[in-house]
């Protein structure tokens, strides 16, 4: 450094030039998303509504993250040399439509969520590193669970009306969708096929501490492998993992049960159209029933855009009833440019059995009434930066 930089970093503080040199070895991006979409549910519970209510409740409302949940982030790598880079991502959603989301209609009002994510920067908060070796990152992430689900199979990306999410096993238990406190590692790939392996401290909102009461006396720990094969227009794999200390024990009351998850998906790309398929089954401990959950989507160009389309299903034969609950959803995704799109959706719930799920979008979700049908209608418009 010359004496004129240095004169000049003086001036300024040296902390300036620190940050300086450290700009010209790394990449920090600031990047975004808003999406605002005026939705109309029918077959909701309504507000405060109690036990054995069979009224419906209907809304129409501007959303926002009705196709993808609002959001801002900053995200960096850093070259190390010898093919290794460092990297972090932390990330938070926002209420673009205002503080109110869900108001009214069983969702809470001004909810300290920030319209999806759980708080502040922490829909993602990750670093890790990266080589020959594979990756490997900490903090809180989207679980491989749910990547599976919603980045390769779910035509509608866990969003717009017809999200897998609305019946998805992974919102049916804690954890399963982000997880706090997790550490993982995915292998690079080998002849097409890629692995990972995922272990959490405290998956879900309880924390890392037992309680004193039998019923918290257990830490939620989890973990899960998976396996996954893609080679030209074919992805396919498996998932297995496990809750643990999330199933309360009926004769001790003490939560040491587990719930175990498999998880098998295949994708298919014709060019003409994607198929794309997933199913999920859950065991808990202390039960003799289970708990299915699958998606059939369908993704067809059309125009300058997509049709999209899928048929949900999920059956819980853990409880003597045996609830189960149908979806069918259509929609259309038409880009404005690379960075801007507009959307519209439809989604028709059928409960049986006992049932009673509601549906919703990207952010919002509704509670239904048992054995009522719901629907969800959507038209927005998303930008990315």
């Amino acid at each position: 450094m010359n004496t004129r930089v240095n004169v000049i970093c003086a001036a300024l503080m040296a902390g300036g030039c620190i940050a300086t040199q450290a700009s010209a070895q790394s990449s920090v991006q600031l990047y975004g998303l808003i999406d605002l979409g005026v939705t109309h549910f029918t077959g909701i519970a309504p507000a405060n509504a109690g036990a054995g209510n069979t009224a419906t409740a209907t809304t129409t409302a501007l959303g926002s993250g009705v196709a993808a949940g609002s959001r801002l982030g900053v995200k960096g790598t850093e070259d190390l040399g010898g093919g290794q880079s460092a990297f972090f991502d932390v990330e938070t959603g926002f209420c673009a439509a205002g503080l109110n989301q869900g108001a009214g209609v069983g969702a809470a009002v001004n909810a300290t969520d920030y319209c999806g994510g759980g708080g502040f920067m922490q829909r993602q908060a990750f670093a890790g590193v990266s080589g020959d070796f594979g990756t490997i990152q900490g903090g809180r992430m989207y679980t491989l669970q749910f990547v599976n689900e919603v980045a390769l199979v779910d035509p509608f990306g866990w969003g717009m009306t017809g999200a897998g999410a609305n019946l998805s096993l992974l919102t049916q238990a804690p954890g399963l969708a982000r997880s706090n406190e997790t550490v993982q590692y995915q292998t690079p790939s080998l002849g097409g096929f890629t692995g990972a392996v995922s272990y959490s401290f405290a998956p879900g909102a309880g924390g890392p501490v037992p309680g004193i009461t039998p019923s918290q006396s257990k830490v939620n720990r989890s973990w899960d492998l998976n396996l996954q094969y893609q080679q030209g227009a074919l992805t396919a794999g498996i998932n297995y993992g496990q809750s643990l200390n999330l199933v309360v024990n009926p004769a001790t009351q003490v939560n040491d049960g587990a719930l175990r998850i498999w998880q098998l998906f295949g994708i298919y790309d014709f060019h003409v159209a994607k198929l794309s398929g997933i199913y999920n089954q859950a065991k808990l401990d202390y039960s003799s029933g289970k708990i299915d959950s699958w998606i059939l989507g369908l993704t067809v160009p059309a125009g300058p855009g997509s049709v999209l389309a899928s048929y949900e299903a999920t059956k819980n034969t853990t409880v003597a009833a045996g609830p189960s609950a149908r979806q069918i959803a259509v929609g259309y995704d038409y880009p404005l440019s690379k960075q801007t799109d507009l959307y519209a959706s439809y989604a028709s719930i059928s409960n049986s059995n006992g049932a009673s799920f509601g549906g919703g979008d990207a952010t919002d979700f509704f509670s239904g009434v048992a054995n009522q049908s719901a629907t969800g209608l959507a038209f927005g418009i998303r930008h990315q930066f």
